[in-house]
């Protein structure tokens, strides 16, 4: 009588692991690329929260827009309006 053995030879085990392997290879980079895109997104979207938030308290107390508060009209420096207005409103963490 002839013995019949159950189970997987090693071809078929080794076949399936590489099918599995390329699509996981195919699959994960796009996986974590749109993972990192909404990370970033909703990085933005709570600075920008926290720039309107910061423009509104400086508004409020202020009595308005700071037009014409800088030497000459504009802001001299990229920083000149950060450090003069905005950073006693704004809350940094890290």
């Amino acid at each position: 009588m002839l013995k019949i053995k159950n189970g997987f030879t090693l071809a078929e085990v080794l076949i399936t692991l590489s099918i599995i392997g390329v699509v996981a290879a195919l699959t994960i980079p796009t996986v974590v690329k749109d993972y990192q895109d909404n990370v970033n997104i909703i990085k933005a979207k709570k600075t920008y929260s926290e720039l309107v938030q910061a423009w509104k308290l400086y508004c409020i107390e202020s009595g308005g827009s700071p037009v014409g508060t800088f030497r000459g009209g504009t802001p001299q420096e990229p920083t000149e309006f950060k450090e003069r207005f905005l950073m006693k409103y704004i809350k940094t963490s890290k």
